[in-house]
Formats: structure tokens, sequence, C-alpha cells
């Protein structure tokens, strides 16, 4: 934020200077924007070069020997209070020269020292290929020239090592409409350029709490001979699904992520909305895995065809997100998806002697302003759509789920 605040202050003042020095107000807008940019990039730059001619000849020595001791002391980083046996490994790519040496650094200062670097994505899954473990994190810049963020972001999740990995996305403030493929593809957050340290810091800090509890996870499941989800077998009524489970699907924390992280312009125009399938709890008992997720496959897709960024969040329900200005939560729009989905899975509805229906709840404008504005939105539109699913079964019998013949 620094930078950025610079940079507003020196266009400020060249602004006004050029306005007082004859020049006309377009011209001065453009001085503006040149001192601008010039600004940021400069002061960027100087804690660069400043912490880097500190690093070389030793000034930054006794705060890194005390946290050094203080970790031999006690194994814990007191920089992030995470143990140092939770260390993780990053790959960050971007075709910037500068980036690739800024990020390490700035990741240093946070506690994570261990940074590999590529200049395009080409380069990234050569990378990946030869590394004997499997990265924990990757930052990947979207706009890149070949392959971009986005193609990459899909082709490493299609890689089962990396199926839950979390992925942050490195974009411009121009790349924003981007990131809609973006998690489409299996971004779980993002980070906008030129970076705020904090920000920065504190999507590592997220991305390090989900690899230690992804490794807990992995050992308990381990210690008690418990397969991963989806690995094998069904996979259970309430469980959320993360990326990769199912095509046009991002996980639930993503959505999150998304969501919070909007601006507030972006908030303003979107919409939050729950839908859910009815009864599923019967379909579940009577279906094979294979049909249960064809089933949460083709209703995700009906929904994903009309440009919605989506999350199934368990018990039948998906949250979505969109900018739509239509209201979604009409009758009229139940009965079509009703309709499309029985047309879809005629098969299986025939097999397990059901049709389908679905209820959809009141969308959500989020409170832009408001720090837990992603939490509140989703929490809001469940209530409505269980509401809605509650009003119809007090309004009808036989309930939701009709059986065929």
């Amino acid at each position: 934020m620094g930078y950025i605040i610079a940079g507003v202050a020196a266009g400020l003042i060249a602004f006004f200077v050029a306005l007082a020095r004859g020049y006309s107000f377009l011209s001065a807008i453009g001085i503006y924007m040149l001192i601008g940019s010039s600004a940021v990039l400069s002061a960027a730059l100087l804690f660069f070069v400043t912490d880097s001619v500190m690093r070389r000849f030793g000034l930054g020595r006794n705060a890194k020997q005390a946290a050094s001791e203080a970790t031999e002391i006690t194994g814990t980083d007191p920089m992030n209070g995470l143990g140092t046996n939770d260390a993780i490994r990053i790959l960050a790519v971007d075709d910037d020269p500068f980036i690739l040496d800024f990020v390490p650094v700035i990741a240093g200062k946070a506690g994570f020292a261990d940074i590999t670097v590529a200049s395009s994505a080409e380069e990234a899954l050569d990378l990946i290929a030869a590394s004997p473990a499997p990265f924990d994190c990757l930052l990947l810049d979207i706009r890149m020239p070949g392959m971009d963020g986005i193609e990459l972001c899909a082709r490493v999740r299609r890689n089962s090592a990396y199926s839950d990995a979390p992925i942050i996305m490195l974009t411009g403030m121009r790349d924003i409409e981007s990131l809609g493929r973006a998690y489409k593809a299996g971004a779980t957050d993002f980070l906008t350029k030129p970076f705020e340290i904090a920000a920065f810091e504190d999507r590592l800090k997220s991305a390090h709490k989900h690899c230690t509890l992804r490794r807990n996870d992995q050992l308990a499941a381990q210690a008690h001979g418990i397969s991963r989800q989806g690995s094998k077998g069904k996979a259970g009524l309430y469980d959320t699904l993360v990326h990769g489970a199912l095509p046009n699907l991002i996980d639930h924390q993503s959505l999150q992520n998304h969501l919070r992280q909007m601006s507030v312009s972006a908030t303003t125009q979107a919409r939050v909305t729950a839908f859910k399938i009815d009864q599923l709890d019967l379909i579940y008992q009577k279906s094979s895995s294979a049909q249960f997720m064809s089933l949460l496959s083709e209703t995700a897709e009906v929904f994903a065809s009309n440009g919605f960024i989506m999350a199934y969040s368990g018990n039948g329900t998906f949250v979505t997100v969109t900018s739509q200005t239509r209201d979604i939560a009409s009758l009229d729009f139940e009965q079509e998806t009703g309709r499309m989905l029985n047309h879809k899975l005629s098969k299986l509805g025939a097999d397990l002697g059901i049709a389908f229906d679905v209820s959809v709840g009141a969308s959500v404008h989020p409170q832009a302003r408001a720090i837990d504005r992603a939490e509140m939105a989703i929490k809001q539109a469940i209530g409505n759509v269980e509401a809605r699913f509650a009003s119809k079964c007090a309004d009808r019998t036989p309930p939701a789920l009709r059986l065929l013949g």
C-alpha cells in the first residue's frame, strides 16, 4: 500500500505543478499517470535494492540471528508461529524478472524461504515433472507469453498430486475479469499486482495453514487406514468437494476467497445464490457412487452454462456467485432447471425410479464494506434455500422427491 500512496502523492504534485505552468488539463492528467506509475516502481525498486544491500553486508543479521536462535530453542519460527517441520515448498511463475526477484525477498521476510522460481509456464511444468516431491503451493502469473497462468493452472490440476494444493494467481488490476476463468481452472486465491506486503504475507500464511491441515488429515487417514475423499468409495452426503472432483466446480474456500477479495464496485453488482437438489438424502441412498457424482456433475453443468462461479457445499446444496442482474430465485427458474436435469439424467432417473426437483433460494447482495461479507452472504444464501425447500415440502404432497411409475 505504501508504494501506491507514494505514487498517488507524486502524481498529484506533478499534476498541480503542470497546471500551474500552463499545461492543459489532459496533458496534466498524462503527467500525473506517468509520474505516479514511475514513483510506484521506483519505491518498490528502492526497497528491493536497500534490502539486498542490507542482506549482503549483514546489516539485518541481528534480527535474523535472533529468529534463528528462537527457532533452535523452541522449534518454532517467530515470524509465523509455525513449527519449522511444517515448512512448505513454493513455486512462483512469472515472466517479469523483477517479480521473480521480489517475491522470494518478501516471502522470506514472512518466514517462507523455500521458493523456486520459473519465468514461463513451460519451465514450471518441467520443474514440476523433475521435482522429487510435489510443491506445496503455487504462485502463477495470469498473463504470460505462450501458455498463460490459467492454462497452466488447469494443467497442474490434472496432476493428481496437485488436486488440492493452494494455487494463488498473480494478477494486474486489468486482469480482474480473468479471475472467473482462473477459479474454474482450479485457482484457490489471487493477489493483485503491485503487491501489498501484508496481503501477500496473509495469502502465504493461509496457504501454509491449508497445507498443514492437509498433511495432518493425510497422516490421520494413513494411521487409520482411511482413503482420502474421492479416491475410493462413495463421497459422503455432507461432504464438500475439492478442486478437480467435478468439472465446473471450485471448492468452498475458493468461493469465499473470490467473494471476499472482490472490489467494492464488483461486490455491489454480485449476487450470491444457493440452490438445492430436493431430498438428496433419499437419492443418495438409492444411487451408486458413480450415479451420485453424475447427478452432482450434471447439476453443476446446468448452472455453469449460465456463467455462474459455483461450489458444492454438501447435502445437495450448491452456492453460486454471479453478476447477472436477473432474479434467479423464481419459480420459473426452478421448474426450468428441474426439466433440464430430468432430460439430461433421464436414464439415471429411470434406473432409480425418481424425478429430480431443485429449490432455489432468494439471492443475496453482499455488504460491500463488511469484513466478513463472504461468510455472511454465503450463510444467508444457504439459509434462504433451506427456507425455500421447507416451504415447498409443507405446501405439497408427496415431498420433493417424486417416484416414477
